[in-house]
């Protein structure tokens, strides 16, 4: 597992503090789309598509299909920070494949979308690193980590790479949700182990280490009610999930 650092670094305005100001809304989501950065580094070489099953080739809707299950908690890890990055592309230029993360959220009592809900995702680089701590080798970056606010169907998007993976771990990512100011749900996301090897076996810079040593299967955290749906759609792999909040 990795060493944790037990002081990281806040912004001046937390992320926690917009919420509690209230100063996010529907209303802001046009916005901070229309300020994100301009589209990541590509990678120096494409992943076929070909080389994945054709049952995750579905349309946009299946990205989204499940049951109305209340999404588990999962460990929230050692590399959160608390900061206010509302972005829609939170690679900050960064080498690696291409990905988009669509989550709906919606309510577990009558799986409506919850319009306004915040999500707050990070996640390692290709090298296996997060941004944002001395221990990483990362302070004061904040690559791979920003916030978004749900539409009107409940729906945020990130634009950013695929993860990488460190010792002990399978690739995952990390998300936190609060559909509203004094609620949320903290959990980790995963990845499909044969996806994961075509992007590290064949993707710089991800192929200088190779496949991942853990895999689902081995992962201490893992759950499989954690995966994601995923297709590719023009070199870009899109990975999608819902996310059933009480």
């Amino acid at each position: 597992m990795k060493h944790q650092d037990s002081s990281p670094e806040s912004s001046n305005l937390s992320r926690r503090d917009v919420l509690r100001r209230g100063i996010l809304g529907v209303s802001a989501l046009g916005a901070m789309a229309a300020n994100a950065s301009a589209g990541s580094v590509a990678p120096q070489s494409a992943l076929p598509e070909e080389s994945f099953p054709d049952d995750i080739f579905e349309g946009m809707e299946d990205l989204f299909a499940s049951s109305c299950t209340l999404t588990p908690n999962n460990v929230q890890g050692p590399f959160w920070l608390n900061l206010a990055m509302m972005r829609q592309d939170i690679t900050e230029g960064l080498a690696g494949y291409p990905m988009s993360l669509y989550l709906k959220i919606v309510d577990s009592t009558n799986c409506a979308p919850i319009a306004g809900a915040v999500a707050d995702v990070w996640h390692d680089s290709p090298d296996g690193h997060y941004s944002g701590f001395a221990a990483e080798g990362t302070a004061g970056l904040t690559h791979l980590r920003g916030i978004q606010v749900a539409n009107a169907g409940g729906i945020v998007r990130f634009d950013t790479i695929y993860p990488g993976w460190y010792q002990g771990r399978t690739p995952h990512l990390h998300l936190k949700v609060n559909p509203n100011a004094g609620a949320e749900l903290t959990t980790q996301l995963y990845f499909d182990d044969n996806i994961s090897d075509q992007v590290f076996q064949n993707v710089a810079p991800y192929n200088t280490r190779g496949s991942s040593p853990t895999t689902n299967a081995t992962d201490n955290f893992y759950l499989a009610a954690l995966g994601m749906t995923f297709r590719m759609r023009q070199g870009r792999l899109l990975a999608g999930k819902r996310i059933v909040i009480a």
